[in-house]
């Protein structure tokens, strides 16, 4: 069956099966999603990342072969139990200690970048998708019991940008740093949305679309929880890129959490 074929089209002419173990019935059934269960893990990456990195899996398994048929297979349904998986990921973090409640500080969830070629080929920006299911998992936490039942502001921002650069598969830590050296950037005019629409914020879950305002406000963005979420962490060249790419227009990234580790 073409990959080209309307989603719609495919889902009618082919058998929903599990993303994970190709049991039919459902897009990700509940014993995959068990590999995405219980607390995060702290992670060294092997390139420097000065925030911590959280990972909720290992990249194997069912949870390997989700994320290819999300990105690849362009399964956008699978964001749903992905955001849940690092909704749930992220409110055992806060009762840990290492987040802040959103209640207490808004959270400010920031989706790792994937290039225009790649959004174009898959249809949808798979991270974006992610960031956007977690938050509306999280603001459901009086009927899912996450964060202790009590919500408070979440923003999803698609504001980091990824320029063409070469496939990472293969490379070591330094190449792959060298590879995205730079390749990853923060639009100014999107910041400088976020950062206006931060006193006036009224919806529990937010998306910042491009402004046209062009001047970056001062300091203005420290009373943000801000938390970059990513499909899979290798080597922490990305996260690396996307740390420098925030803090550059003044945003300090609390931690990073993504999927699965390599």
């Amino acid at each position: 069956m073409s990959p080209l074929l309307p989603q719609g089209l495919r889902e009618l002419l082919v058998p929903v099966r599990c993303a994970g173990c190709g049991a039919p019935g459902e897009e990700w059934c509940d014993n995959c999603h068990r590999h995405l269960t219980g607390p995060s893990r702290r992670l060294r990456p092997g390139v420097l990342v000065p925030c911590p990195v959280w990972s909720v899996g290992p990249y194997s398994g069912p949870v390997a072969a989700g994320i290819v048929a999300l990105k690849e297979e362009r399964r956008h349904r699978l964001g749903a139990p992905f955001g849940a998986a690092l909704a749930e990921a992220a409110a055992g973090l806060v009762e840990a200690g290492e987040l802040l409640h959103p209640a207490e500080r808004p959270w400010l969830i920031v989706p790792a970048p994937s290039t225009v070629e790649a959004v174009r080929e898959r249809g949808f920006h798979h991270m974006r998708e992610v960031g956007q299911e977690m938050a509306r998992y999280l603001q459901q936490a009086s009927s899912n019991g996450v964060l202790g039942g009590v919500t408070g502001e979440i923003v999803v921002a698609e504001l980091l940008r990824a320029a063409p650069h070469r496939d990472a598969v293969g490379l070591t830590a330094e190449q792959r740093r060298t590879n995205l050296a730079g390749a990853i950037t923060c639009d100014p005019d999107m910041a400088t949305q976020l950062a206006l629409l931060a006193p006036l914020a009224t919806s529990p879950v937010a998306e910042v679309v491009r402004p046209q305002v062009p001047t970056l406000p001062h300091n203005v963005f420290s009373h943000w929880e801000i938390l970059v979420i990513d499909d899979v962490t290798t080597t922490g060249a990305t996260l690396a890129e996307c740390f420098f790419a925030l803090h550059h227009v003044g945003m300090r990234p609390r931690g990073a959490l993504t999927l699965a580790s390599a």
